[in-house]
This record gives structure tokens, sequence and C-alpha cells, in this order.
């Protein structure tokens, strides 16, 4: 694998925390919230539970978190008023009263495989793990295969969690894993950490032509080393 190269695609502005349109109608402070995050051990859910733990701090707010499978399963709770904060990747489309508070963090598209020799190409007529049904990931994956000439019916799409879907890559059941998220996540980071499991290199420039059907990405690299597999030695 070329590791001090691999370039990746990246949301344009990250995760933003969304709210209700409360913010808008009421005017007395709300002490009693509830925000969704994501996977145990995954990025939505550490930042979700660290802002829970600042405004219960600085506000002596009561503030629940609670799990979910990612962005989409977060804009529905919102929309249905099961939730007063969520974090979702800003590329999605959400409701009319449904505001954005603030952006966090970027997100990377990471492509993981077993083969460090496999190309995007080689991916044709895979089964290939995309993340939960109306997720972030979802989306951008599909994207970005199409502009590499792979079109649906050349993939099978595994539409799972990501800790479902590394089980299923190492138990040889997909061929590669698509997840967006940001650089360090645990749950990337502990399976990468094992050595069996690789970073696609998706080349020098994949979102040059990608971005004029999908303006809301921008060209991203994960740093030399950014995922540590033993002293001295790390991914990409």
């Amino acid at each position: 694998m070329n590791s001090l190269r691999i370039r990746l695609l990246a949301v344009l502005a990250g995760i933003v925390i969304m709210g209700s349109g409360y913010f808008l109608i009421y005017e007395e402070e709300k002490t009693d919230w509830t925000i969704s995050g994501g996977e145990t051990g995954g990025h939505y859910d550490e930042a979700a539970k660290a802002i829970a733990d600042v405004l219960r701090n600085s506000n002596g707010w009561k503030v629940e978190v609670s799990g979910s499978s990612g962005s989409g399963e977060n804009l529905t709770r919102l929309a249905k008023g099961g939730v007063d904060l969520c974090l979702v990747q800003n590329d999605l489309p959400r409701g009319k009263s449904d505001r954005a508070v603030t952006a966090l963090y970027e997100e990377v598209l990471h492509v993981i495989i077993k083969d460090e020799n496999k190309s995007l190409s080689d991916l044709a007529g895979a089964t290939v793990s995309i993340g939960p049904k109306g997720g972030g990931t979802e989306t951008l994956a599909i994207a970005l295969f199409k502009q590499f000439g792979i079109s649906n019916n050349l993939v099978k799409w595994r539409r799972e969690s990501l800790k479902d879907g590394l089980i299923s890559l190492r138990e040889g059941e997909t061929e590669a894993v698509c997840v967006v998220t940001g650089i360090g996540n645990a749950m990337v980071s502990e399976a990468l950490r094992k050595g069996d499991l690789n970073l696609l290199h998706l080349g020098k420039e994949p979102a040059a032509n990608l971005s004029l059907a999908y303006p809301f990405i921008h060209q991203a690299e994960i740093p030399s080393g950014a995922y540590p597999i033993e002293a001295g030695k790390g991914l990409p």
C-alpha cells in the first residue's frame, strides 16, 4: 500500500449539532435535554457525551445521551421530537424547523479492506458495507463508486453498523467497509491495530470529478501514522 499518500474525501463543514426550532420559539430556559449521538465507541458517541458533560457542569442541566446508528436516525428522532439535540453529517437533508447550532469537526471517508493490494476498481462485483440505511456514509460511498465506474448493479451493498461491518469483513462476508467518520475514530483504530485490515488507497485526486456531482466534499488526507498498529508503525 502507498502508505504515505492515502487521500480520502471529507464532508466540507463536517459534523454539526442540530436542534429543533425550540431556540426560536421559546424564551424560557430549558434545563432538561436529550442528545442523540451514535454507536458506542464512535466519534458521535464521544462528542455527544462531551457536550453533555459541559452542559451539566456549566449550566447544571439534566442531560441524557442516547445512542443511535448515526445521522439518519438522529434526524428522524429530532423530527419526531424524541430528542432536543443531535449530531448530523452536514450534507443530509433536514426538516424545515431543524436548526444547525454549530459545526464540530471534519469527517473523512475511510474505505477499509483486508488485502492491501486492492484498488477501488477491484471492488466491482464485491459486497461492500456502507453503514445503516439513510446514514451519512451511504450516499457518499455510492457516489464515489459510481464516479469510478462502479454502478449500483455492480456492487452488493450491506447496510449495517460499523461494528457489524468490521465483523463481516473479517469473516469474509464483505470485501470492504466504508465509513465517514473523524480521523482517529476509536472503533476504526481498534480494528486497524490488530494488523489484518488496511485503508484503501483512493488515488491522488479522488474528489476532483466527484465534487462536480457531489458538491459537499473536498480533498482530505489522513496523516501518516494516524492509526498506530504497533510501536513506531502506523497506518496509513
